[in-house]
Parts: structure tokens; sequence; C-alpha cells
């Protein structure tokens, strides 16, 4: 037997993580990795499953898609650039009040 058990579903998901990655929106690109680890563990699991692998074969891939310290990186990193825009935004703000007070008076 060569995988199977579930119809190579693991490859079906693999595509929707290609199609998803979006370059430029970092959420999307997080999702998609977190979409390509499901594949591989799903790839494994039916593996398993089909009995090409030994049981527990899938324990590490399983595992990964729970690890999920690159996609808090990439909120991070989102989180970071949007504070700068904040900071961005109430430095302009400030710099739009002290003009209107100088040219009131």
């Amino acid at each position: 037997m060569s995988g199977g058990s579930y119809d190579y579903l693991y490859l079906d998901i693999d595509v929707v993580a290609e199609k998803l990655d979006c370059p430029g929106n970092p959420l999307r690109e997080a999702f998609a990795e977190h979409l390509r680890k499901i594949a591989k563990a799903m790839h494994n699991i039916e593996w398993v499953d089909s009995g090409d692998c030994s049981p527990g074969d899938e324990n590490e891939s399983i595992l990964d898609c729970f690890n999920n310290t690159k996609e808090l990186k990439i909120i991070d990193s989102i989180i970071k650039e949007l504070d700068k825009t904040r900071d961005q935004l109430e430095i302009l703000r400030d710099n739009q009040k002290k003009g209107r007070h100088k040219s009131k008076t």
C-alpha cells in the first residue's frame, strides 16, 4: 500500500496553502504556513494509517501544527509596525495642532 487512506487530502490542503499565500499580507502568509504544516501532518497520518509507516511516525508533524512560534513572530511584527504607524500619526496630529495654534495668534 502507498498512502491513500484519506484520498491524498494533504495534496488539496497544500494547494489551498499555495493559493492563500499572499506576499505582503503577513496574516495570510502565516495562515498559509500553518496549512502547510497541516498538510505535512495529514501526509504523515495518511501514510501511517495506510500501513506505509509505523504508528507514531506522524507525531512530530502533528505537534509541529501546534508550535506557532513563527506565526506569533509575524503577529508581533505586525503589532510593532502598527505601533510605529500610530506614533507617526500622533506626531502628525500634534504638529497639525501646533500649526493651528500659531495661525490663531
